[in-house]
């Protein structure tokens, strides 16, 4: 189909891999706004996010994108525009090629909350301010703005009106921001999930988790450890006899969020706190061989995360606990049962 004349958004990303979060993001869109066509555009490389350092190639990326779609999604086009430039992609060349393509269509550009925050960091986010019309899409973490001094500085200058989530900008262009029901997954998410040999189903087109597993992609392994919750366990107890203050465990499957089980402990000092951390993190490594995806807050920190994907552990300076509140964000949660009660 090669219409013009139409409203054609573009929709981009590394989806690495695609996931039903971007198909959720896609199908919205386009029935909010009665686009006509919807191009995704995968990246070689986003130049504002680190490499994930797993071998998956572009043209594998390409492929898991064609199998996700449906037969009976005519509207869908997948592009490989910006793989054939092999460098770090930017929007802003993609647009322009665009514009030459279709000279008669109205053009969209989807994006995140997440990128929208940062949007003014976007190579000529000018040029791009003229050339489309924005479409903000909600993100799990990320609230969307409600009033122009939550924008991006550099883009509030272009900011004429804001009617609720419809804004003019002295481009002549529009910005509609537009709330997804809630699908909390992340491509990251999803490959901490595989590597760690739990179930991807519920967050991947059929074809899609085939593809991977036919091939390996993330690097799929059995799972060094096979109950997470005797693992919360056995960090309870660990950070319990390092003496820290009020150890608690949550069971957080059913709530919809990206990890199963939760721990929150305190310690007496920010030094306390990162020794707490770090060696129930050794000590993990000695028992069951396993490391966590990632510690942020290392050193001197009054908030330190482990995460080892089905299993998040907050350790707290106990002043700034309260402030945050963990807890009370999971009240629905099932309280574990703790090893010495």
């Amino acid at each position: 189909m090669n219409q013009t004349g139409i409203k054609r958004a573009l929709f981009g990303g590394t989806f690495n891999p695609p996931h039903i979060g971007h198909i959720n993001a896609i199908e919205t869109v386009k029935d909010r706004l009665s686009l006509d066509r919807v191009v995704v555009v995968p990246a070689f490389k986003s130049p504002l996010k680190e490499d994930t350092g797993l071998d998956v190639s572009p043209q594998q990326r390409l492929e898991m994108l064609r199998l996700g779609f449906d037969e009976d999604q005519e509207y869908i086009e997948v592009s490989d525009f910006e793989l054939n430039r092999p460098s770090d992609s930017y929007t802003v060349e993609t647009v322009k090629e665009m514009q030459k393509l279709y000279p008669e269509d109205d053009l969209y550009l989807v994006i995140g909350a997440d990128q929208f925050e940062q949007f003014d960091r976007w190579k000529q986010f000018e040029d791009i301010l003229s050339a489309v019309h924005l479409v903000v899409t909600s993100r799990p973490g990320h609230r969307l703005p409600r009033v122009k001094e939550q924008y991006a500085e550099g883009l509030q200058p272009f900011v004429d009106a804001i009617d609720r989530d419809f804004v003019m900008l002295s481009t002549g262009k529009h910005i509609h921001f537009i709330r997804l029901e809630d699908i909390d997954v992340s491509s990251s998410d999803i490959r901490k999930k595989l590597r760690t040999g739990q179930s991807v189903a519920r967050y991947l087109p059929p074809m899609v988790e085939d593809y991977i597993r036919e091939r390996d992609l993330f690097h799929i392994s059995a799972p060094k450890v096979t109950n997470y919750e005797d693992l919360a366990k056995f960090c309870a107890t660990r950070l319990d006899d390092k003496k820290a203050l009020n150890v608690m465990g949550f069971d957080l499957r059913g709530l919809e969020l990206p990890t199963e089980y939760a721990l929150v402990a305190s310690g007496t000092s920010m030094k306390h706190a990162s020794s707490l951390a770090e060696n129930m993190v050794m000590d993990v490594k000695a028992e069951f061989g396993l490391s966590p995806f990632g510690v942020e807050g290392k050193g001197n920190s009054d908030w330190v995360v482990i995460d080892y994907g089905s299993l998040l552990v907050h350790v707290f300076y106990d002043y700034v606990r309260a402030k945050y509140n963990l807890e009370g964000l999971w009240q629905e949660a099932k309280p574990l049962k703790m090893p010495w009660t």
